[in-house]
């Protein structure tokens, strides 16, 4: 089947939700549709699967105008970020409806044969409220895959359902869309899903259909600024520039010297702005630095007895029940990138050791002049008084990228840190909210309800109250006395 969208657009009163946009699906491939929220992926795909008709334009199958034509009878299946099943019909009869409509064959067989490819099939007998979100939306897919249909529509299918559980499904999608002939239509907000699903992607932004193509030709190639920061996580940073005579682009630094980087229309140049190049007005003329490292977990808010900021502790876990070639395989990994070599190059380059041994290299000894007291602390055992962090987070991926996200707003001044702050908790409150509601195994997140911040800052155990000064003035402590605290594994 040849799905063609030509000049569509979708006006609702008088907003444009859509503007026009012409694509046509590689048939047989999966085309992902790649944008942030409300960037017009839910619209297009109504529009597709003819829950909507749109404003202008038409939508083709194999060069016939089916704008207009029932959902019945354009044969779509199409599955949503919330699991939608049957609640009155056991598993093997909500897999079975699409075929027992169309009043298939050996229904029996095909359902068992579904159900073991996404391994639910000691589920068949129970009903949707007595599974896990993740074993609901299996079942949606089961049921989807069961129509056959040539046009297979999922809007963030994946989205209410927690990584590990994101993770096992994106490989069994990955391998299904590979054995099938249908048309499959993925959106997703996430980058990473694009790339690992492959095929084809389609650029979204706030209505705009931007490029459409190769996925890694796209990620390779965007032919603008909105559609490499659609594949960015975390975001980009972006500098202002100016192009000089001789072709090559100067950029000025914030309170900072100007770089001029060797760019051209014929290829560009990795770059990454130090701290201890000669020169640069934190550095002395012996290449010493003017700055000194001095970690200080106790801002304006802490009080006695509360943690000493935190540390991130890395560990590998391998799961039971994960595949075990691939679990070799990440084994291996790990033992390259922890590797003494490996790992000594890393702690020189980006300065976070892995080894005690990386700590109490001669080549660290040689660099410490230069590092303002690093070495000295992670020598010291001050590195173990602060408070550790606990596998705490449900699910760090997710979660992670919108603190990027929001950061980088603040930092550029889109936002002002505390609308950024807010932005960033009602994100992850949404995150949250979601995981609550797909039904985690373990460990799920409970959220409380909206209230008052008067009243919940009045309440025992409470954070402290916002101060009228975030910003008291510094207090300088005496290098040697630093030095000496850290020897005495204090922070200061």
């Amino acid at each position: 089947m040849q799905l063609t969208l030509e000049s569509i657009v979708k006006r609702v009163g008088p907003q444009t939700w859509l503007h026009p946009m012409s694509i046509a699906p590689r048939s047989g491939s999966v085309t992902v549709l790649l944008g942030a929220t409300q960037a017009g992926k839910t619209s297009l795909m109504r529009i597709m699967a003819g829950l909507d008709v749109p404003s202008s334009g038409r939508v083709l199958v194999d060069g016939r105008d089916v704008v207009g034509v029932s959902v019945r009878e354009r044969n779509v299946a199409m599955v949503y970020q919330q699991f939608i099943n049957y609640p009155s019909l056991r598993v093997r009869d909500n897999i079975a409806s699409p075929l027992k409509l169309r009043r298939e064959k050996d229904i029996d067989q095909r359902v068992r044969a579904l159900a073991e490819k996404l391994h639910i099939e000691m589920f068949l007998d129970r009903y949707p409220a007595e599974l896990s979100g993740g074993q609901q939306q299996r079942v949606a897919l089961a049921r989807a895959l069961a129509k056959d249909a040539p046009l297979m529509l999922l809007d963030e299918p994946l989205v209410n359902l927690d990584y590990k559980l994101r993770e096992e499904l994106r490989d069994e999608l990955t391998a299904l869309f590979a054995a099938g002939d249908s048309t499959a239509i993925y959106a997703t907000t996430e980058p990473g899903e694009a790339l690992l699903l492959g095929g084809y992607t389609a650029v979204m932004d706030a209505g705009d259909l931007l490029q459409y193509g190769p996925t890694a030709e796209v990620f390779h190639n965007p032919i603008s600024l909105r559609v490499a920061r659609a594949f960015s996580d975390p975001p980009m940073n972006l500098l202002a520039g100016t192009t000089n005579p001789d072709g090559a682009v100067g950029v000025q630094l914030q309170g900072g010297p100007s770089i001029q980087l060797p760019l051209s229309t014929a290829g560009s140049v990795a770059v990454t702005v130090g701290m201890l190049k000669p020169g640069l007005p934190v550095v002395n003329a012996d290449g010493t630095p003017k700055w000194r490292m001095a970690p200080g977990p106790n801002g304006p808010y802490w009080k006695q007895g509360m943690q000493n900021g935190y540390q991130d502790v890395g560990s590998w876990t391998f799961f039971k029940n994960h595949d075990a070639d691939k679990v070799a395989a990440a084994w291996l990994y790990a033992q390259f990138v922890t590797a003494k070599t490996t790992s000594l190059k890393k702690t020189m380059v980006g300065l976070t050791p892995i080894r005690e041994s990386d700590i109490q290299s001669q080549a660290m000894t040689d660099m410490a002049p230069k590092l303002g007291g690093l070495v000295e602390f992670y020598r010291s055992p001050a590195r173990v008084a602060w408070t550790p962090t606990g596998t705490n987070v449900p699910d760090y991926p997710k979660l992670a990228q919108l603190w990027w996200k929001n950061v980088a707003v603040a930092v550029t001044g889109e936002k002002t840190p505390q609308a950024a702050m807010d932005n960033l908790a009602e994100e992850m409150d949404s995150v949250m909210a979601r995981l609550e509601r797909a039904g985690m195994a373990v460990c799920p997140p409970k959220l409380n309800a909206k209230s008052d911040p008067g009243k919940w800052l009045s309440d025992k155990g409470a954070p402290w109250a916002k101060l009228a000064n975030e910003k008291p003035k510094g207090e300088t402590i005496a290098y040697d006395t630093l030095l000496s605290a850290w020897k005495n594994g204090k922070v200061r």
